[in-house]
């Protein structure tokens, strides 16, 4: 999110005002789908209004078959418009495309009732940041470690943090015994 109707965005941390593309490329925005982010954007007074505006489905967002990397198609799923890249107005079941820079601009009408549309939500498509490559050595460090077996066991009712294997490392889960 890069702006919200009366409030200060930048005042909040990146990840309070970032949504993450899935793997598969595929997600859907409104205030179903992402909990309390819709509402702490537009959180300031001034913006309650127009939170009303936000979905509880408003858009899809697809990676764009054919496109090429980083080209997301968008579906307004809303009876209230978006815009996109500042140009392409989508009503409900239309669709357009977006590239990394490129902005969703959710749009309503002004208090005054003057008719003008007013952008009170703006969220730009950036593209992928990866973490640096660590090398092999310092990846091999970062690997915890399974603790050898305790030579005795613990007492039964001993609350102690031990390791568990995961699923993987320890094979089928064994049957616990019934009561």
């Amino acid at each position: 999110c890069v702006l919200a109707w009366g409030g200060d965005i930048t005042a909040q941390p990146a990840q309070a005002r970032t949504i993450g593309v899935p793997a598969d490329g595929r997600l859907t925005l409104g205030r179903i789908h992402q909990p309390g982010f819709f509402e702490g954007m537009l959180g300031s007074e001034a913006a309650q209004r127009y939170l009303c505006c936000v979905s509880r489905s408003h858009l899809e967002v697809a990676a764009a078959a054919g496109a090429g990397p980083g080209c997301f198609e968008v579906t307004n799923l809303s009876a209230n418009p978006v815009t996109l890249a500042a140009q392409r107005r989508l009503s409900r079941g239309d669709k357009g495309l977006v590239k990394a820079g490129d902005t969703i601009d959710f749009i309503g009408g002004t208090a005054g009732g003057s008719g003008s549309p007013v952008v009170y939500l703006q969220l730009r498509l950036e593209g992928q940041q990866r973490p640096p490559v660590q090398p092999d050595t310092e990846r091999a460090r970062m690997v915890p470690q399974p603790l050898p077996p305790p030579s005795t066991p613990p007492p039964a009712d001993s609350r102690s943090p031990r390791f568990q294997p995961s699923a993987a490392e320890s094979g089928p889960p064994a049957s616990s015994p019934s009561a």
